[in-house]
């Protein structure tokens, strides 16, 4: 009785719940207090991180995905999940660059991860969380080094995959 249920169909974007990277970042969304705070999914795919980070209670969340048929899935999972209005679908460029998210999610590959560091610490707030997964054991440290100078990380792992945990250090103005 106290489960939330997401449904989803994947069409051709990834994000089915069933990998151990997605099922690590839905684990993890549920031990985090989500209510008054605000996620980004960056490379939403299927959407099924920022639905269910919204159905477990977030304030607000926003799918960014470079594939715009991924955009269309996310949505039409939207749909079917009764949250159509309460989640937003966007290209990389439609970001605002003065948005920063108390929670930003990252599901995709080890490489584009790093390629992506700049961009997924500008959009997590001070003191947010960032959660990075895609992530094989062997990549860990390589991905983390990336990162180490704004974060500190825990890290979990489900058979060769890991769920990178970090917190962003809190800025000080001098």
């Amino acid at each position: 009785p106290n489960a939330v249920n997401i449904i989803i169909d994947p069409g051709l974007a990834f994000g089915t719940g069933t990998h151990p990277t997605t099922a690590l970042c839905l684990r993890q969304l549920t031990k985090i207090d989500l209510r008054q705070r605000t996620l980004l999914d960056w490379g939403c795919g299927s959407g099924i991180l920022a639905i269910g980070a919204y159905k477990l209670g977030a304030d607000s969340a926003l799918g960014v995905d470079i594939d715009p048929q991924a955009l269309a899935v996310s949505q039409e999972n939207a749909e079917r999940n009764g949250i159509h209005q309460s989640v937003q679908w966007v290209a990389p460029e439609a970001v605002a660059k003065k948005c920063q998210f108390e929670i930003v999610v990252a599901n995709i590959l080890a490489n584009p991860l790093i390629e992506l560091a700049p961009i997924l610490k500008h959009y997590t707030a001070s003191g947010g969380t960032l959660m990075l997964s895609g992530v094989t054991r062997p990549q860990t440290e390589r991905v983390v080094a990336h990162y180490r100078d704004t974060f500190s990380f825990d890290i979990l792992y489900r058979q060769e995959w890991a769920l990178l945990v970090g917190r962003k250090r809190s800025v000080l103005l001098t």
